[in-house]
């Protein structure tokens, strides 16, 4: 065939041959998770974890056999059949998690070389170049964060602020009691909506409202131990005032029966409770102005100033030190959290030997967190996803940061210990059974549980649950028979 162009004539039969060398690349970035887990905060057993990678053009595949990805000594096997389901421009690793497999956060790292990829080309036949491909975490590093918005923002406090949580009302959620630099103790009520919790100041029903003592750090406790939440006032002047519960009546007791007339850790009292010995009883530990920990063993509600040579927190100082308790590595015991004077949040692991050793650097998910001046940290699960958040009370307000769920793979059921009032019943009386779990649970209601001998029933989250026991159930035991801890079996 010919054409004229001018007077030229050209060959049009001309075959353009273009020769392809150029290697298939990954798209940066572009790790999906293509099955999140659903109603869940975790991949559990029998779960399919399906993660594609997106590549700049269409690829063939061969003989794959034994291409796979590796993370966290897991095998993600290529599925050919998912990677040609979309253009030809994904590949699509899967891994069926297993019974007793775990994964944290931290973990789900993918790299380059943990990557094996055989008989994967371009159309042209050129092998997928990976030397491209960066270290990329599938979740984010921080575990605790701070959200856009919070059910604080419209709480405007400063002065100080010294937050804690208990469930004053007694309808199943928490509310918010804050302390302040002027002594006041102002409520604020939990009204949850469908697990959205929001918080709204009650002043002509508070509670509190006639309590007052300057620097007052507030905290609860059930310490006559008749089932509800005790108030605990830690004051400037370095003493505990001990307020008793009585249907939701916050009355002083007067020093002669108060089981802490005789603390007084000099100024700025910040008390917090916690079962350090776990013996079954809380036991109470002190921060003051110098920074020191002061620690009282309570044994059946004497509460004991610990020597310096069995007390675990004696080589602990932080300039007007604010503790508090809260199992932050989910190993199954309590770790210690302080807040300072410079607004740092200091990080004390528990190992087994019921030892608290400092964490710095990446050991520490709170290293990076710093308020203004008196950090007064507490916990509590505010967006109800089953972890605990970190809220700060600081001398301009509350500052929140919102705890991503941990785990990525979790297959370990949670552990539940119970804790029976009275173990010896005639038949008719009642006691009380409280289950306390290692972590948030869901469907836990009566048709899990059966007692020998004995019935249960008005099963409810524990009005008195805290930090430190979290995921906190209660129900009622009565006997069909009289009944003993040798008779009685609960499943």
């Amino acid at each position: 065939m010919q054409y004229q162009s001018g007077n030229v004539s050209e060959d049009s039969n001309v075959l353009l041959i273009t020769i392809d060398e150029t290697p298939p690349l990954p798209i940066a970035n572009s790790w999906h998770i293509n099955t999140p887990p659903t109603g869940q905060n975790a991949f559990k057993s029998g779960n399919l974890i399906e993660l594609s990678l997106t590549t700049d053009e269409p690829l063939k595949f061969g003989n794959t056999a034994g291409s796979q990805l590796m993370m966290d000594d897991k095998v993600f096997t290529l599925d050919t059949f998912k990677s040609s389901a979309t253009s030809n421009k994904q590949l699509v690793f899967t891994h069926q998690v297993q019974a007793n497999e775990t994964m944290a956060r931290q973990q789900a790292v993918i790299s380059a070389d943990k990557i094996t990829l055989n008989g994967v080309t371009d159309l042209a036949g050129n092998t997928l170049d990976l030397s491209t491909l960066a270290e990329t975490s599938l979740y984010s590093s921080a575990i605790f964060y701070q959200p856009s918005t919070h059910p604080f923002d419209s709480i405007n406090t400063t002065n100080n602020a010294t937050p804690t949580f208990a469930d004053i009302d007694q309808d199943g959620d928490l509310d918010l009691i804050i302390g302040n630099a002027t002594g006041t103790l102002s409520y604020y009520q939990n009204k949850n909506n469908s697990g959205t919790n929001s918080f709204t100041k009650i002043t002509l029903n508070n509670p509190f409202q006639n309590i007052q003592h300057t620097n007052a750090t507030p905290t609860f406790a059930d310490i006559d131990q008749d089932g509800d939440l005790d108030l605990i006032v830690g004051a400037g002047d370095g003493k505990l005032y001990f307020y008793k519960n009585t249907q939701q009546s916050f009355n002083l007791v007067a020093s002669n029966f108060n089981p802490f007339s005789h603390i007084s850790i000099g100024a700025n009292a910040t008390p917090t409770f916690a079962d350090i010995n776990q013996d079954g009883y809380l036991d109470l530990i002190i921060g003051n102005t110098t920074g020191k920990l002061t620690y009282y063993q309570n044994t059946k509600n004497t509460f004991t100033k610990v020597s310096a040579i069995n007390n675990p927190f004696q080589n602990i100082t932080h300039a007007n030190a604010s503790p508090t308790f809260v199992d932050i590595d989910q190993d199954g015991d309590l770790d210690l959290v302080i807040g300072d004077s410079n607004g740092k949040l200091h990080y004390y692991y528990r190992n087994t030997n019921g030892v608290f050793t400092v964490q710095t650097g990446s050991n520490n998910p709170i290293a990076n967190i710093a308020v203004s001046n008196n950090a007064k940290p507490t916990f509590a699960d505010i967006d109800s996803n089953g972890t605990l958040d970190l809220i700060i009370g600081d001398q301009n307000g509350l500052q929140y940061y919102q705890r991503q769920h941990s785990e990525v793979i979790d297959t370990i059921a949670p552990r539940v210990t119970l804790l029976i009032k009275n173990t010896t019943l005639l038949k008719g009386e009642s006691t009380q059974v409280i289950f306390n779990f290692s972590e948030a649970v869901k469907g836990f209601s009566l048709s899990n549980l059966s007692a020998d001998n004995a019935t249960l029933s008005q099963l409810k989250l524990n009005p008195n649950r805290h930090s430190t026991q979290p995921f906190s159930y209660i129900a009622t035991l009565t006997p069909t028979d009289d009944i003993n801890k040798d008779t009685t079996a609960l499943l």
